[in-house]
């Protein structure tokens, strides 16, 4: 949607991405997961973890896409119009392959950082569960030692 030539599509995704990608993702995840019930809505760690997760790696990968789409040389698309092709096919057949095999090695860097997302829902977990035992000792006034 950023290489649209329509407005309405390419700077509300412009934005979104340049947003996203310049948010940390324990940021993303503490306005998810603690300030949402401010605002009256509640959604579990494992909800609020996934959720932002996903619109913080969509960010991502809507550049990655785009930039190997970028990648593939002029003169392919060039010589493909020259062939007489329609756009949807050249899109389909000669860019879309080519763009693919650039994407791989960004996507697998990607992929690392998704395996790490169980890291950050523990951090989420655990700050859960700090402020959980803030209220318990804001209501009964006596603390208590907690072993993990």
């Amino acid at each position: 949607m950023r290489m649209s030539q329509k407005p309405w599509l390419k700077y509300p995704a412009r934005i979104y991405i340049s947003f996203m990608r310049g948010v940390p993702m324990l940021v993303v995840l503490f306005i998810l997961y603690f300030g949402l019930p401010y605002v009256g809505i509640q959604i579990p760690a494992l909800l609020c973890a996934i959720i932002g997760f996903s619109t913080v790696s969509a960010a991502y990968m809507a550049e990655i896409f785009r930039s190997s789409i970028s990648a593939v040389d002029k003169g392919q698309w060039e010589a493909a119009q020259s062939l007489g092709l329609p756009q949807k096919p050249i899109i389909h057949h000669i860019i879309l392959p080519q763009a693919l095999c650039i994407a791989v090695a960004p996507l697998a860097m990607s992929l690392s950082i998704w395996l790490r997302v169980p890291h950050w829902q523990l951090w989420l977990q655990c700050l859960t569960f700090s402020k959980t035992q803030k209220l318990l000792v804001g209501v009964s006034m006596t603390t208590c030692l907690c072993i993990f």
